[in-house]
């Protein structure tokens, strides 16, 4: 059973195979480089291809964290030849997963009401639009009005104009925020005071971060996506990132809703019940 994408390589597979009575169960997370290659580098589109060309020759299993992603991986197989058995076991989330989650010490020059961003800084994450959103929110209104964005998360691959705008916004400091290496109670901390967290996410295969600020009450602004659909529900609050209004208009009413939270005119928050990891390996183990 192989959990993740390393060692899945021709000759373990096929030596793994040359045993008698071996079974080989792989998880294949999403298949994303190859339906949005041009958010992944060309290497990493060509190593998925022949992944999923090994999986579907050599395994008895696949399993995945999504139906959405069984289905893309059916389509991807499909052409090819016979179709391995796909089973669906959604990612587990302890509620209680950051270690001293009451932790809130915010970091230095945060102010709320504040949003959170959280992932690795590249192209399929789209940091890009939450920018020009908070341009356009500091050109519509005074700056000391506009919330705050907080981007956490380590700078990837394929985004040097995000880069660029991050390094020399005239913003920078005052209400944008770029954090790369945050330890898990700042980001805890961080979630549990935001007025919302923000996921304007072209494609995913499951959406571990707004999956985990809804566990903590955190409210959610994402991109309309099935995947997240199936995964979060009716919890978050959804918009097309081709709808910039309907994303700054949702950005102010949270805003404003943290205010009143602040003050005690509105009741807490609501939290979500995440899929367990209980839940995961009672999928799982039945395949084994």
């Amino acid at each position: 059973m192989n959990v993740d994408h390393a060692n899945a390589t021709e000759r373990v597979l096929s030596s793994v195979k040359s045993i008698a009575d071996a079974r080989i169960t792989l998880f294949l997370h999403d298949t994303i480089p190859l339906d949005y290659p041009e958010y992944q580098t060309p290497e990493s589109v060509r190593k998925f291809g022949k992944l999923l060309d090994r999986t579907r020759r050599y395994a008895d299993t696949v399993l995945c964290n999504s139906d959405v992603s069984k289905r893309d991986i059916s389509r991807h197989m499909s052409p090819k030849g016979n179709v391995p058995p796909i089973h669906v076991a959604h990612l587990g989330v302890e509620v209680n997963f950051f270690p001293n989650g009451n932790n809130s010490t915010l970091p230095k020059g945060v102010e709320r009401p504040f949003f959170v961003v959280l992932g690795t800084i590249e192209p399929r994450k789209n940091i890009g639009f939450l920018l020009a959103l908070w341009n356009e929110l500091v050109d519509e209104q005074p700056i000391a009005e506009v919330p705050h964005l907080v981007i956490c998360g380590r700078r990837g691959w394929m985004s040097e104009q995000v880069f660029s705008e991050l390094d020399n916004s005239p913003l920078r400091g005052r209400c944008l925020h770029e954090f790369n290496d945050l330890e898990d109670e700042e980001i805890a901390g961080l979630l549990q005071s935001a007025a919302g967290f923000l996921f304007p996410s072209h494609a995913e295969g499951f959406g571990l971060p707004p999956v985990e600020a809804a566990a903590m009450g955190t409210p959610v602004l994402c991109n309309d996506l099935p995947v997240l659909r199936e995964v979060l529900g009716e919890f978050p609050v959804y918009a097309s990132v081709t709808d910039s209004y309907a994303w700054k208009k949702n950005i102010l009413d949270l805003a404003n809703r943290d205010s009143k939270r602040a003050t005690h005119e509105v009741s807490d928050r609501e939290f979500l019940r995440p899929p367990t990891w209980e839940e995961h390996f009672n999928v799982v183990l039945k395949l084994t």
